[in-house]
Protein backbone atom coordinates (compact mmCIF):
# COMPACT_ATOMS: atom_id res chain seq x y z
CA UNK A 1 0.00 0.00 0.00
CA UNK A 2 1.55 3.15 -1.01
CA UNK A 3 0.75 6.61 1.02
CA UNK A 4 0.59 10.23 -0.82
CA UNK A 5 3.43 11.91 1.10
CA UNK A 6 3.10 15.98 2.43
CA UNK A 7 5.36 18.59 2.46
CA UNK A 8 6.65 19.78 6.35
CA UNK A 9 9.04 22.43 6.94
CA UNK A 10 10.41 23.58 10.31
CA UNK A 11 11.23 26.87 12.09
CA UNK A 12 11.45 29.48 14.08
CA UNK A 13 8.44 32.00 14.52
CA UNK A 14 8.19 34.95 16.35
CA UNK A 15 5.56 36.70 18.20
CA UNK A 16 2.13 37.57 17.04
CA UNK A 17 2.64 41.04 16.90
CA UNK A 18 5.96 41.06 15.05
CA UNK A 19 4.36 38.54 12.92
CA UNK A 20 1.99 41.19 12.13
CA UNK A 21 4.32 43.96 11.57
CA UNK A 22 6.25 41.53 8.60
CA UNK A 23 3.14 40.75 6.84
CA UNK A 24 2.02 44.03 6.86
CA UNK A 25 5.37 44.83 5.09
CA UNK A 26 5.26 41.84 2.78
CA UNK A 27 1.46 43.29 1.92
CA UNK A 28 3.00 46.91 0.94
CA UNK A 29 5.66 44.99 -1.60
CA UNK A 30 2.54 43.46 -2.88
CA UNK A 31 0.67 46.43 -3.33
CA UNK A 32 3.60 48.22 -4.46
CA UNK A 33 6.15 45.75 -6.47
CA UNK A 34 3.03 42.78 -7.53
CA UNK A 35 5.05 40.30 -5.42
CA UNK A 36 3.29 38.05 -3.53
CA UNK A 37 4.59 34.74 -3.06
CA UNK A 38 6.15 35.32 0.45
CA UNK A 39 2.30 35.85 1.88
CA UNK A 40 2.06 32.37 1.81
CA UNK A 41 3.85 31.71 4.78
CA UNK A 42 4.07 32.81 8.30
CA UNK A 43 7.19 35.19 9.22
CA UNK A 44 9.52 32.39 9.85
CA UNK A 45 13.36 31.82 10.22
CA UNK A 46 13.90 28.08 8.13
CA UNK A 47 15.68 25.21 10.79
CA UNK A 48 14.93 22.65 8.02
CA UNK A 49 13.50 23.22 4.13
CA UNK A 50 10.44 21.59 3.02
CA UNK A 51 10.46 18.05 3.01
CA UNK A 52 8.01 15.17 2.19
CA UNK A 53 6.89 12.89 4.84
CA UNK A 54 4.23 10.16 4.72
CA UNK A 55 1.54 11.61 7.04
CA UNK A 56 1.49 8.98 9.62
CA UNK A 57 5.27 9.55 10.51
CA UNK A 58 3.72 13.09 12.20
CA UNK A 59 3.53 11.77 15.65
CA UNK A 60 6.87 10.28 15.16
CA UNK A 61 8.28 13.47 14.46
CA UNK A 62 6.50 15.65 17.00
CA UNK A 63 8.07 13.23 19.65
CA UNK A 64 11.29 13.64 17.86
CA UNK A 65 10.87 18.07 17.96
CA UNK A 66 9.32 17.67 21.77
CA UNK A 67 12.43 15.90 22.82
CA UNK A 68 14.47 18.20 20.81
CA UNK A 69 12.93 21.52 21.54
CA UNK A 70 13.56 20.53 25.82
CA UNK A 71 16.93 20.53 25.11
CA UNK A 72 17.14 23.71 23.80
CA UNK A 73 17.20 27.20 25.44
CA UNK A 74 14.82 30.12 24.34
CA UNK A 75 17.02 33.03 22.57
CA UNK A 76 17.02 36.57 21.77
CA UNK A 77 16.65 37.59 18.09
CA UNK A 78 17.15 41.25 16.69
CA UNK A 79 16.22 42.05 13.55
CA UNK A 80 18.08 45.07 11.53
CA UNK A 81 17.66 46.11 8.10
CA UNK A 82 17.06 44.54 4.65
CA UNK A 83 19.34 42.20 2.93
CA UNK A 84 19.41 40.11 -0.04
CA UNK A 85 19.82 37.60 -2.41
CA UNK A 86 20.58 38.90 -5.49
CA UNK A 87 18.00 39.31 -7.77
CA UNK A 88 15.80 36.93 -6.24
CA UNK A 89 15.00 37.16 -2.82
CA UNK A 90 14.65 40.68 -0.14
CA UNK A 91 14.60 39.50 3.54
CA UNK A 92 15.09 40.76 6.78
CA UNK A 93 18.30 40.63 8.28
CA UNK A 94 18.96 38.35 11.17
CA UNK A 95 22.15 39.89 13.66
CA UNK A 96 23.24 37.06 15.53
CA UNK A 97 22.91 33.68 13.92
CA UNK A 98 24.80 31.34 16.32
CA UNK A 99 21.87 29.90 17.96
CA UNK A 100 20.09 29.60 14.69
CA UNK A 101 23.20 27.69 13.31
CA UNK A 102 23.39 25.70 16.43
CA UNK A 103 19.78 24.27 16.38
CA UNK A 104 20.24 23.71 12.99
CA UNK A 105 23.33 21.96 13.25
CA UNK A 106 21.91 19.70 16.17
CA UNK A 107 18.38 18.62 14.01
CA UNK A 108 19.72 17.71 10.70
CA UNK A 109 21.71 14.55 11.66
CA UNK A 110 18.65 13.67 13.85
CA UNK A 111 16.25 14.34 10.94
CA UNK A 112 18.12 12.33 8.43
CA UNK A 113 18.43 9.27 10.50
CA UNK A 114 14.82 8.97 11.81
CA UNK A 115 13.01 10.70 8.85
CA UNK A 116 14.97 9.11 5.87
CA UNK A 117 15.06 12.50 4.14
CA UNK A 118 16.43 12.85 0.84
CA UNK A 119 19.65 14.46 -0.23
CA UNK A 120 18.26 17.54 -1.54
CA UNK A 121 16.02 17.95 1.40
CA UNK A 122 19.24 17.95 4.06
CA UNK A 123 21.00 21.30 4.26
CA UNK A 124 24.31 21.70 6.00
CA UNK A 125 23.95 25.10 6.01
CA UNK A 126 21.30 28.08 6.83
CA UNK A 127 21.51 31.79 6.27
CA UNK A 128 18.72 33.06 9.13
CA UNK A 129 16.39 35.60 8.02
CA UNK A 130 13.07 36.52 7.24
CA UNK A 131 11.91 36.61 3.54
CA UNK A 132 9.51 39.31 2.77
CA UNK A 133 9.71 39.06 -1.08
CA UNK A 134 11.24 35.80 -3.65
CA UNK A 135 10.08 33.51 -6.27
CA UNK A 136 7.75 35.73 -8.07
CA UNK A 137 10.42 39.04 -7.79
CA UNK A 138 11.22 39.02 -11.14
CA UNK A 139 14.59 40.55 -11.78
CA UNK A 140 13.52 44.58 -13.73
CA UNK A 141 11.34 44.62 -10.11
CA UNK A 142 14.13 43.82 -8.12
CA UNK A 143 16.00 46.10 -9.26
CA UNK A 144 13.47 49.25 -8.61
CA UNK A 145 13.03 47.89 -5.20
CA UNK A 146 15.55 46.96 -3.67
CA UNK A 147 17.63 50.40 -3.48
CA UNK A 148 14.30 51.69 -1.59
CA UNK A 149 14.67 49.09 0.80
CA UNK A 150 18.08 48.82 1.39
CA UNK A 151 18.01 52.75 2.65
CA UNK A 152 14.70 51.63 4.53
CA UNK A 153 15.25 50.89 8.13
CA UNK A 154 13.32 48.09 9.89
CA UNK A 155 14.13 47.13 13.48
CA UNK A 156 12.42 44.47 15.69
CA UNK A 157 13.89 41.99 18.97
CA UNK A 158 11.93 38.97 20.18
CA UNK A 159 12.70 36.10 21.99
CA UNK A 160 12.62 32.51 19.88
CA UNK A 161 10.61 30.30 22.30
CA UNK A 162 8.92 27.78 20.56
CA UNK A 163 10.08 25.95 17.19
CA UNK A 164 7.24 25.53 14.81
CA UNK A 165 6.31 22.92 12.75
CA UNK A 166 4.32 23.41 9.60
CA UNK A 167 2.56 21.69 6.97
CA UNK A 168 1.30 22.48 3.36
CA UNK A 169 -1.97 22.54 2.47
CA UNK A 170 -2.11 22.30 -1.14
CA UNK A 171 -1.82 26.24 -1.27
CA UNK A 172 -0.24 27.77 1.81
CA UNK A 173 1.34 26.95 4.53
CA UNK A 174 -0.08 26.31 8.34
CA UNK A 175 1.24 25.43 11.88
CA UNK A 176 0.43 21.81 12.65
CA UNK A 177 2.19 22.46 16.00
CA UNK A 178 4.11 24.22 18.49
CA UNK A 179 7.23 22.84 20.57
CA UNK A 180 8.60 25.20 24.07
CA UNK A 181 12.01 25.69 24.02
CA UNK A 182 13.29 25.91 27.78
CA UNK A 183 13.10 29.38 29.95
Amino acid sequence: MTFLKTLYFIAIIPDPILCGRIRQLKEELRDTYGVSHALKLPAHVTLQIPFHMNPMKELKLEGLLSSFSERHKAFPVKINGFGAFKPRVIYLKVEDHAPFIELHKDLQPMLAEELELLEREVTSKIHPHFTVATRDLKNAIFKEAWPQLEAREFKAEFTAQKISLLKHNGKTWDILKEFPLKQ
